[in-house]
């Protein structure tokens, strides 16, 4: 690579040392540096000033999951740096020295995955000591984001918008509210009838009443009276399963920043919440006869050195984002007790949300399986193991993790699953709440897994299986059929269904919940997978990354916050998501600039039984954040736009092939109003964290 130097660099590093020196504690000086235009690359410079002398230490940090080069070159000391798991990078200076320097090749990313979290401790005991970091960033331009005019609002004007109104020319104060079941309404929608100082509510359902009930409040809120104009509302959601996921797992949220959420949901005419309980770094829910899954998995401590050289967590997972110790930092350690998770089923249940699940398997199980290790080294107990101890299988998940995958043979592994299924069917029952399903997961295992597990290669000579996705399948058919014995539907990321044969897949639909489709809509190939699942009969709830994954950036600038793997994610983007035209749905590039739809939606399957498109899933990854407050200023106001197109689906422009239609813009801009107007100050006296 072309090396490119900036000239404060001798200074910054000159400086930076200086004043160091004068202090005895070590710090750390990060700096940036200058992309190279060949190749894209760029090399990072890290200063650990002031370093302990005349000891064998390690420095930890977090590096995210950028940082795929390690060091190349040192000076004042050679040292090694190693990725220990996920993000989690330990740093091995070999000779001790006051200023170790370390250069690392990484792609060039947004300022806010720079490293933190650092800390510092010696081979054999010590204690661990926080370093603080300071941040050199190469030079950038803000971002600047379009400013959109205002259009009028009428008193009816809501989000979700209503779907008819029909207005009459008296107005007067409401002094009695009617509700009533009736038939004839469809599934979830309303009547709402104003006339002569009376509202009249009707539905074919409890949620139906609910849902009027919140129109009508919502207009006597715009008038800011309960003086409204005679009219009649006929409204109706568009999909059956309007979902929000959030990532407790990788962040850990407060029971009453969920409970806000809630709230915030029943506004918007949701019906689902969707919680991410468990990843690689973290176990989130509190399961029966497994504690070790949360009081060991829940939480962060930096490796121990063993006699061999090797490092081990002996009482939690690795550090990430900083945490460490098993210290609350930022949201990384904390989990939801039976009692608290009880508590919030009862919440949702009350205001018309229901909770889902989603307990990924068989990857993504990183803290799940040290923390059974946990449990087997301390009370001896393998009858919940989750990896067979003579696994050499070599393998590495997009997130950096290796040993993150359960065994697809092991029988402990269903015991597990059997705890962990029944101990939430029991929290539900005892909440008195519906279980309807439980998401598996089944996305991002690591190439090359199982290759080396003796059970699983034994059980596929067993069986005559030529590869490890024959039994994968098999392990899916297993886990639908102890769903389905608990009376409970399976739903799965799109990968569960890899595999399967046509018995295997038409038994996995026949007990099928949903399944999750997360492609991104880059080609017509990709963009059809929902269209193909939906006509094989399938349930389709849609999540594509470039439209519903609310923690990519709001732009390409270098300090905006979030991901931009799929790309960037403004209001405007995730509005453009239309559910029954996938094709046409890329309507701007990460810039705002209009895109070609003339091409692409012809290419895509046609969808022929629309009836199994089920809903939109808004997801708030935790990867990047560190509270819970950073997530809702990444989610909102861009979940509002998932939200609406949940209920009204099929705007007028849905056909347009013009990216910047004038009809789409004069909506957008009259949604858009809406959120500014009525929804932001909302959100202020509701206590949640927006983007302003």
């Amino acid at each position: 690579m072309r090396k490119l130097r900036h000239s404060m660099f001798l200074g910054i590093l000159t400086l930076g040392c200086l004043i160091a020196s004068c202090h005895p504690r070590t710090t750390i000086i990060w700096n940036e540096g200058v992309q190279d235009e060949e190749t894209g690359l760029v090399e990072n410079t890290l200063l650990i000033c002031n370093a302990p002398k005349g000891v064998e230490w390690d420095l930890w940090g977090h590096f995210y999951d950028s940082c795929k080069l390690p060091a190349k070159e040192t000076e004042g000391s050679m040292a090694r740096m190693h990725m220990f798991s996920g993000s989690c990078w330990r740093v091995e200076p070999l000779v001790a020295s006051d200023t170790v320097v370390l250069r690392y090749t990484d792609f060039r990313r947004k300022h806010s995955w720079a490293p933190m979290g650092f800390y510092i401790k010696k081979h054999k005991g010590g204690k661990f000591y926080s370093i603080p970091v300071t941040h050199n960033f190469q030079p950038y331009e803000k971002a600047v984001y379009p400013e959109y005019p205002m259009s009028e609002l009428d008193v009816t004007d809501i989000i979700p918008a209503v779907k008819s109104v029909a207005k009459g020319s008296e107005v007067s104060k409401i002094e009695v509210i009617e509700e009533s079941l009736v038939k004839g309404i469809r599934p979830e929608g309303y009547r709402l009838t104003v006339s002569c100082g009376k509202a009249l509510i009707e539905a074919s359902d409890p949620q139906g009443l609910r849902y009027g009930r919140i129109t009508l409040e919502k207009f006597k809120e715009n008038a800011g009276s309960d003086t409204l104009p005679d009219m009649v509302v006929e409204d109706w959601p568009d999909l059956p399963f309007r979902s929000q996921m959030v990532d407790v797992s990788r962040l850990y949220y407060p029971v009453a920043e969920l409970k806000k959420l809630i709230d915030l949901m029943e506004r918007c005419k949701m019906n689902v919440l969707t919680l991410h309980v468990n990843d690689d770094e973290n176990w989130r829910l509190e399961i029966d006869g497994l504690p070790e899954l949360t009081s060991f998995g829940a939480f962060h401590e930096i490796p121990v050195r063993q006699e061999d050289g090797s490092y081990l967590c002996e009482k939690a997972v690795p550090p990430v984002k900083g945490s460490a110790l098993g210290k609350v930092w930022a949201g990384t350690s904390g989990y939801y007790s039976r009692a608290e998770f009880i508590d919030l089923l009862k919440y949702a249940d009350s205001h018309g949300i229901s909770i889902v699940l989603d307990v990924d398997i068989p990857g993504h199980n990183y803290a799940a399986v040290e923390a059974m290790k946990y449990r087997e080294r301390t009370t001896g107990d393998a009858s919940c193991r989750l990896v067979d101890p003579s696994d050499s299988s070599v393998y590495c998940s997009v997130q950096g993790y290796s040993g993150n995958v359960i065994d697809l043979a092991l029988p402990s592994v269903y015991t597990f699953l059997g705890k962990v299924y029944d101990s939430i069917v029991s929290m539900y029952a005892e909440a008195g709440v519906p279980l309807y399903e439980i998401c598996i997961g089944g996305d991002e295992v690591g190439e090359g897994a199982w290759e080396g597990s003796p059970s699983c290669l034994a059980a596929m000579k067993e069986r005559g299986y030529t590869s490890v996705s024959q039994l994968r399948a098999e392990f899916v058919r297993k886990v639908n059929a102890m769903l389905r014995e608990r009376g409970v539907r399976m739903s799965g990321y799109q990968e569960v269904i890899d595999g399967l044969d046509d018995d295997g897949f038409a038994e996995i639909a026949a007990n099928c919940g949903r399944i999750w489709v997360w492609n991104l809509l880059e080609s017509a190939e990709l963009t059809s997978l929902a269209y193909d699942y939906a006509n094989k009969g399938l349930k389709v709830l849609l999540e594509t990354p470039s439209h519903l994954y609310f923690d990519n950036a709001r732009s390409m600038a270098w300090d905006d916050r979030g991901l931009d793997w799929a790309g960037t994610l403004d209001e405007k983007k995730v509005y453009t998501l239309l559910p029954f035209n996938l094709g046409a749905s890329r309507r701007f590039d990460n810039y705002g600039n209009p895109l070609d739809i003339t091409e692409l939606p012809a290419k895509v399957t046609k969808l022929e039984r629309p009836e199994n498109i089920t809903g939109v899933q808004g997801i708030i990854w935790g990867d990047n954040l560190w509270e819970s407050q950073d997530a809702f200023k990444m989610l909102l106001p861009k979940a509002y736009g998932a939200w609406e197109r949940n209920w009204n689906a099929r705007p007028d422009w849905e056909q347009s092939t013009v990216a910047d239609d004038p009809v789409f813009m004069e909506d957008f801009i009259h949604f858009y109003t809406i959120v500014r107007q009525r929804e932001l100050p909302y959100l202020e006296t509701a206590g949640l964290n927006y983007w302003k």
